[in-house]
């Protein structure tokens, strides 16, 4: 199992979700932050109607996202 993520193959980086224009728009960086300063649980920011707003992910370097250990380095 790859302790970088938790065997997800995957890290939340931030979130994404759409402006008072009904423009996508993304952000890096802490997800609770984010959903306070962006003020996401307003309908008016919502990706749709049952979706308010989304994690923006990147692939684990550690296991390359297949979520298991990396094989030791050969000597």
């Amino acid at each position: 199992m790859c302790t970088g993520c938790g065997a997800v193959g995957k890290l939340v980086i931030g979130v994404r979700w759409r402006d008072e224009e009904g423009k996508e728009r993304i952000e890096e960086g802490p997800v609770a932050d984010l959903i306070q300063r962006h003020n996401l649980g307003d309908p008016a920011r919502w990706l749709s109607d049952s979706m308010k707003w989304d994690y923006l992910y990147q692939t684990c370097a550690v296991c390359e996202g297949t979520g298991k250990a990396p094989k030791p380095a050969k000597v």
